[in-house]
């Protein structure tokens, strides 16, 4: 988004909701694959703040002819199989010139990508409306819990 709007382009959710799809798709494979070849995390977590699997699930939701044609991608790149999401939160939500949209489109949003993985074949887990700290404390613990 900050890339589109510093060159004042038409590549956004609200101007084409298609080609930013398909941008932030191509974008998020890109950033996957890196992640791959990052040998000092190898055996480490690597964090993805979006994915793919984000971008898939609102393309599936455009009224285009086409609106399946990155399903083969959801088979063969694969994440963890837990997914951590953090879910709307009112009281610290807030709009700018990336995040245009209401509070409401994020619940609907969130709702909508709370079908989607589990469709994907992920789980999720929320993490909890805490502190920063705690909810750092709640993911470090889930990490743990996994690399143990």
């Amino acid at each position: 988004m900050k890339e589109q709007l510093k060159l004042n382009s038409d590549i956004t959710p609200w101007k084409n909701p298609k080609l930013f799809c398909e941008k932030l798709i191509e974008r998020s494979v890109l950033a996957y694959h890196q992640a791959q070849k990052i040998i000092t995390a190898k055996d480490q977590t690597i964090f993805f703040d979006r994915c793919f699997l984000e971008g898939i699930s609102y393309y599936q939701t455009l009224i285009i002819e086409d609106s399946n044609k990155y399903d083969h991608i959801l088979q063969e790149l694969r994440y963890y199989p837990t997914i951590l999401m953090t879910p709307p939160w009112k009281e610290i939500y807030c709009q700018d010139d990336e995040r245009k949209h209401s509070f409401e489109e994020a619940v609907v949003e969130y709702e909508r990508l709370l079908k989607a993985y589990p469709q994907y074949g992920y789980q999720i887990l929320e993490i909890p409306k805490v502190s920063v700290k705690e909810r750092f404390q709640f993911v470090v613990s889930m990490i743990n819990g996994v690399n143990n």
